[in-house]
């Protein structure tokens, strides 16, 4: 007794295996997707009454965002006038006429007073 396998008839068995595997993943699939849902719905119906009351304030929450982003605007311009006014305040006072170079030249016209005050004491 001889058994005879074609390539016809091997392929063909092969495809029957990998539809059988393929369903099989698909039911796992479908069974998982089935309770995923399940457990949405259960979600959604345990927060309706949180869901409906966000849904209500929206418009509300949204007014409050333009207002906010308003108020945004305007005080990014005011940061930017702030800045450039801090900008020339700080050159000033680093400039030789400001007051920290007032103060630098007074501070060192103090040392040399000092210096000759000890040089006329050590003599």
């Amino acid at each position: 007794m001889t058994v005879t396998i074609t390539l016809k008839g091997l392929l063909l068995g092969a495809l029957i295996v990998v539809a059988i595997v393929a369903l099989i993943f698909l039911i796992v699939l479908l069974i998982k997707l089935i309770r995923t849902i399940g457990k949405v719905n259960k979600i959604l119906s345990d927060n309706k009454d949180n869901i409906n009351e966000t849904v209500k304030n929206l418009p509300a929450i949204s007014e409050n965002v333009l207002d906010i982003t308003d108020d945004v605007k305007d005080v990014t311009g005011v940061i930017g006038d702030v800045a450039t006014d801090v900008g020339n305040v700080v050159d000033s006072f680093a400039q030789p006429e400001g007051p920290v170079g007032v103060f630098a030249s007074v501070a060192g016209t103090v040392m040399q007073l000092i210096q000759v005050f000890r040089e006329l004491k050590d003599r």
